[in-house]
């Protein structure tokens, strides 16, 4: 079974910060050519979300998604100032809690 790792998707998501990991985690694989993750993405209610580049990305799934994460990457966002959904600081500190990896790419710091 892949290693499941799970993108949080914030408002004024940086593409660049979501994608450049998705890309290492899909493109891992055993020498058999196995994937040696699962990589996808979600954000609070599943709702779409704003990007930095100017479109709308839709994860697939809701923070529900987090609980079953091995790894969880926060991608960078640009409100750095402004606290994160209240939903999803609540997944992040349940992840950590159960042991969860937890990762950020840039700005995604701020949240974790």
């Amino acid at each position: 079974m892949p290693h499941r790792v799970v993108a949080l998707c914030l408002p004024g998501l940086v593409a660049f910060d979501l994608t450049a990991p998705g890309q290492a985690f899909q493109l891992a694989s055993e020498p058999s050519g196995g994937p040696l993750y699962a990589f996808s993405s979600c954000s609070s209610g599943g709702a779409p979300v704003e990007t930095t580049s100017g479109f709308t990305i839709t994860p697939a799934g809701d923070l529900s998604c987090l609980r079953r994460a091995e790894t969880i990457v926060v991608p960078g966002y640009a409100a750095v100032l402004d606290r994160p959904p209240a939903d999803a600081l609540d997944a992040l500190r349940a992840a950590a809690d159960r042991g969860a990896r937890l990762l950020s790419v840039c700005t995604g710091a701020f949240a974790l």
